[in-house]
């Protein structure tokens, strides 16, 4: 902004370094995080609504035969079309198995996140804000509930507003523009999570540049009373984020807080039975073995549970020396089968498998393995959590039976459905147990010409070795003579 506004003349070289510097910064973003591509689209608005594609004599910038302008606003409409011809594999219905929520859902419940977001800013409340926002209650209709459709009509009704006077204030449009430019990708059609406090940070940078604007035009009669207005609340604003650096300074005061504000969040609910899990675990203090059996049971009850409080309390059963309760086992099983799984139930399912390894749990081989059959049988998963649920099952059968060739099948099936350089490093004790060193030297080789960013050169390397440790360990077991029981083997 400050090279654009700038008077001064620069030469050809300049601005070329300037455009270069402001290209590797876009492209450093985008690969940090995925909205760093929304840095584009505010740039172009910043253009057209503070500088106007002209310079700082108010003419317009030309490049060649056209003006600023008119590449800004070709670029806008080519734009648009690569978007409608990207869109479209996003909005499968597939890419919302592992949620609890559909697309239709997802757009109309977000009508009421952005005036949440709007809420957390011109109202902040220490209640509100929160780490979780599973208890969010998610939008079936128009008017299930009724505010979905005030929302919806709030959101155009402002849009209108602030464009019809944008000669007038042109900054009303620009802030009310970067706020919905900012919330493009993780408040609309993509399935993510519905609610992050954190994605409102930046949205409201245009806010924060309109405050000094206004104050600075208000008329000299309600300037002082404006000011006083505008300090109280930066005031406020300070004494909440004192009050949440409190809270969050202490683990079990922040999980404490988070379920009492939040009695229908379910990962609220399942932090604070946790930690009070791992105090008696520590501790083997029985009065928390009660709290973190309530917490759970309320995570249980929350609003659209996921599945991770059966798991927990099958666990903390575990920690007790009990055995869980059947009834708790075949629900658990039966949510597994018909329940979104989610990345939550993939890491429940993968701590169950080590779980059961290292013998913390001791359920039944066979009643383990129905979990994780039910968890494939799920019809509306995707093929990349298929094959992460298979990944699973066929390390816990390597680790916990001697069926390798059952094992080796499962991690196959997972290749087959998802194939990246971890699978095949995964499939390498099976197949090296088996005796297949051919076999795996190829799955490695594979591995390698998957592992484009080198992320997993390490793992490939111990494997090769082993590999080839395993090789030579089985030659000499061959190649060795067997002697007869009670001889001696001379040199």
């Amino acid at each position: 902004a400050a090279w654009r506004s700038s008077p001064r003349h620069f030469s050809p070289f300049q601005n070329g370094l300037t455009g270069l510097a402001i290209l590797l910064c876009l492209i450093a973003s985008v690969f940090s995080k995925e909205s760093g591509l929304l840095f584009i689209p505010l740039i172009i608005w910043m253009e057209l609504l503070i500088f106007k594609g002209q310079n700082h004599k108010g003419q317009a910038v030309r490049l060649g035969a056209v003006t600023l302008r008119q590449l800004i606003w070709g670029s806008c409409g080519l734009g648009l079309l690569t978007l409608l011809f990207l869109l479209p594999p996003y909005l499968a219905p597939e890419n919302f198995y592992n949620r609890d929520f559909t697309l239709t859902e997802r757009v109309l419940t977000e009508s009421r996140v952005m005036f949440y977001y709007l809420r957390l800013f011109f109202l902040p409340s220490l209640s509100e804000l929160a780490l979780y926002h599973d208890d969010f209650l998610i939008s079936q209709g128009l008017l299930q509930p009724y505010t979905t459709l005030l929302s919806v009509a709030g959101l155009i009704g402002i849009t209108v507003a602030t464009f019809l006077v944008r000669k007038k204030s042109p900054l009303w449009l620009f802030a009310w523009g970067w706020f919905l430019i900012s919330h493009a990708l993780e408040s609309t059609v993509f399935s993510l999570e519905l609610v992050h406090e954190h994605r409102n940070y930046f949205a409201t940078l245009g806010f924060l540049v309109l405050l000094p604007c206004l104050l600075l035009r208000a008329t000299p009669k309600i300037r002082p009373f404006a000011f006083l207005v505008t300090g109280a609340f930066v005031a406020l604003c300070g004494f909440i984020t004192w009050q949440r650096a409190t809270i969050w300074s202490d683990p079990l005061t922040h999980a404490t807080f988070e379920a009492e504000t939040h009695p229908m969040s379910d990962r609220a609910n399942l932090e604070l039975g946790f930690i009070y899990s791992k105090i008696f675990y520590q501790t083997k203090d029985i009065r928390y073995v009660g709290l973190a059996k309530q917490r759970l049971q309320k995570a249980r009850v929350s609003y659209r549970a996921d599945n991770s409080a059966w798991y927990f309390l099958i666990l903390l059963a575990y920690q007790q020396n009990e055995t869980p309760d059947p009834a708790l086992v075949r629900e658990f099983e039966q949510r597994l089968r018909e329940h979104p799984i989610t990345p939550a139930t993939i890491n429940v399912l993968n701590t169950f498998s080590l779980c059961q390894f290292m013998q913390e749990c001791r359920m039944p081989h066979h009643e383990a393995i129905k979990l994780f059959a039910a968890a494939l049988e799920n019809p509306n998963i995707t093929p990349k959590t298929r094959a992460e649920l298979n990944q699973i099952t066929g390390i816990f059968i390597a680790q916990t039976t001697p069926d390798l060739e059952k094992a080796e099948t499962f991690l196959n099936e997972a290749l087959r459905l998802h194939e990246d350089a971890e699978a095949h490093i995964l499939l390498m004790p099976v197949l090296r147990l088996l005796g297949k060193f051919d076999l795996a030297r190829e799955h490695l080789e594979r591995a390698r010409q998957l592992d484009s960013k080198n992320a997993h050169v390490f793992d490939i390397e111990r494997e090769l070795k082993r590999t080839a440790k395993a090789e030579q360990e089985n030659q000499d077991k061959v190649s060795s003579p067997k002697v007869p029981s009670g001889s001696t083997l001379h040199p």
